[in-house]
């Protein structure tokens, strides 16, 4: 069965080639993804991209879990682990985006932990840049 419709593939479809490079690089940090088989999971799509044609869901298991008889709940778990890894690759480009949402989560931390030095140097970079 083909994995053209799957949420994952319609997410991957949407991210354009150098957003698609960047999830490698996100997939890669071992920060954001602790999991080998999602970056393998990500090559096995990637080399797929962005048709997806020619990629089914019994050659991905067979890659993962070689001659074992199939198990679509495998690949579903696959395949939403993934997903998740995405929306959290989403809301971090969001992220970098939002420099003052950056400061301001930053200050908090700051203010919390009672780093007053460092508080109020971030605060002033951000006056500056208000």
């Amino acid at each position: 069965m083909g994995i053209e419709s799957t949420k994952i593939a319609e997410l991957l479809r949407s991210l354009n080639e150098e957003e698609m490079e960047r999830l490698g690089i996100f997939l890669s940090s071992p920060y954001f993804n602790t999991s080998q088989q999602m970056l393998k999971l990500y090559g096995l799509l990637r080399a797929h991209y962005p048709s997806f044609e020619g990629i089914t869901r019994e050659v991905i298991y067979r890659e993962f879990y070689g001659s074992e008889p199939y198990k679509d709940k495998r690949i579903r778990d696959l395949f939403s682990r993934l997903l998740e890894l995405c929306h959290d690759f989403l809301a971090q480009c969001e992220l970098e985006k939002k420099v003052h949402t950056k400061k301001k989560l930053t200050l908090e931390q700051l203010y919390v932990r009672e780093l007053e030095n460092s508080f109020n140097s971030v605060i002033k970079d951000a006056r500056k840049k208000l």
